[in-house]
């Protein structure tokens, strides 16, 4: 690659290029289709007041000179329960009436989760007004962030010259964060963890790479909240767009886990677990600016869905998508056929000899197989895609150090690294049966 289009994929993930503004406010960008009751109302032309929907069809007008029309309806009122996932506790607000001008009402206030990490109190979508963001980015800088307590991380790789860019979750401060590692020599630094900009209430995140050359090969990012929304944000050709919502599969959706899937010969797959269902849809083509198929349920779920990860076969490009329950078991489906519409068949156990398991996410081998990896305790747990025997890493965690997050980068070709997060907020960064190495 030209040095120059190097360079352009630097500035652009700073958000620097072309002079882009980067969603410097609290507002998040409208919703990429209209969806269900609570849309925004019309935006007087040049009132920039009016906050993007964050209710289920609260949409952005364009009306406006900035953001136009006011919020949508609350919708959901959530507060971290005191169960397996702490950001799924509290009952959802009523939906508010939809109106044709000006702002829909506002819903019913949820009753209140218990006590948790995102607090005792119910949140609801009115909340996301007085939020204040824990960073915003600007085009001409890219403050660094402090990494302090992250729910959670992914990773992706932008098709040139840098290898890994993780991506974090840091809800105390309603912030989604990003850094890169600069080359692909093993002692190469790192950037320090910088804004990737406020959304309310971050929770899940998944990342991965849309294009077949390295000229539009780009990330993109979606990230789940505690409200149960789903938001994206694409890097295009003048750099990082601003966060968008999402439309969900149902009415009455929270979006508790989000995975997606993309190899050179399937386009991108979007994964979610939506009240204790499954859903996927997937790009129309190899574009990140391509359409969406419509959400489609996979049926047979296992009860208590709370994480997933998914990935492509190599053999028949066929997907295959991995549940863990509550329970700690994990499960997968993977689909009937190659044709992205397909049907998934049932889904079965994963394997034998799994251990109770917290988290879970899919990378690839050296050969392009897929190896599905597991938190235990706050050790690493790798599956046998040969064998669907499950392995404990035969390198033990860091020294002194339990993981609470983790996440696999995969890159053809190449072994993968397994990035986690010890309880002491220390970043590390590990290939099989490599030492695991702290990212500073």
């Amino acid at each position: 690659m030209r040095n120059e289009q190097v360079a352009l994929k630097l500035l652009g993930l700073l958000g620097l290029a072309s002079g882009l503004h980067l969603a410097g406010c609290r507002s998040l960008g409208g919703a990429v289709e209209t969806y269900d009751s609570g849309g925004s109302g019309a935006g007087a032309g040049s009132n920039a007041g009016g906050t993007a929907g964050m209710s289920a069809g609260g949409i952005a007008n364009t009306g406006g000179s900035q953001h136009g029309g006011g919020s949508g309806a609350p919708l959901v009122s959530d507060a971290g329960g005191a169960d397996t996932h702490p950001e799924e506790g509290g009952n959802g607000g009523e939906a508010g009436t939809r109106q044709e001008t000006g702002a829909g009402t506002g819903g019913v206030a949820g009753t209140a989760g218990t006590a948790s990490t995102f607090g005792a109190a119910g949140i609801n979508d009115g909340d996301v007004d007085n939020l204040v963001p824990g960073c915003v980015s600007f085009t001409n800088n890219q403050p660094s962030v402090n990494f302090t307590t992250p729910h959670g991380l992914a990773a992706s790789t932008t098709g040139n010259s840098i290898p890994y860019v993780l991506y974090a979750t840091e809800p105390t401060d309603n912030t989604v964060t990003l850094r890169w590692k600069l080359d692909f020599t093993p002692n190469a630094s790192w950037t320090p963890w910088s804004c990737f900009d406020f959304v309310p209430y971050p929770a899940q995140i998944a990342a991965i790479n849309v294009g077949n050359n390295p000229q539009n090969n780009s990330p993109e990012v979606y990230a789940s909240t505690s409200l149960g929304k789903l938001y994206i944000r694409r890097l295009l050709t003048a750099g990082w767009a601003a966060w968008q919502a999402i439309s969900l599969p149902q009415s009455d959706s929270h979006i508790i886990d989000v995975a997606a899937t993309r190899t050179p010969v399937t386009d991108p797959f979007l994964y979610v677990i939506d009240n204790d269902k499954l859903f996927v849809r997937h790009h129309l083509a190899d574009d990140t600016l391509s359409g969406y198929s419509p959400w489609a349920e996979i049926t047979g779920a296992p009860t208590g869905a709370s994480r997933l990860c998914a990935a492509v076969r190599a053999t028949d490009h066929r997907q295959q998508v991995f549940v863990l329950t509550t329970a700690g078991a994990v499960f997968d489906a993977t689909q009937q056929t190659a044709d992205a519409g397909s049907l998934f068949g049932q889904f079965e156990s994963s394997g034998a000899s799994a251990p109770l398991l917290s988290d879970i996410d899919c990378g690839y081998s050296v050969g392009g197989s897929i190896t599905v990896f597991g938190l235990s305790h706050g050790s690493l747990w790798s599956r046998d895609s040969a064998t669907s025997v499950w392995a404990q890493d035969a390198v033990a965690a860091p020294v002194s150090e339990t993981l609470r997050q983790f996440t696999v980068g995969s890159t053809a070709g190449v072994a993968p690294t397994v990035f986690g997060v010890g309880m002491s907020g220390t970043l590390y960064s590990h290939a099989p049966g490599a030492s695991w190495v702290s990212v500073p």
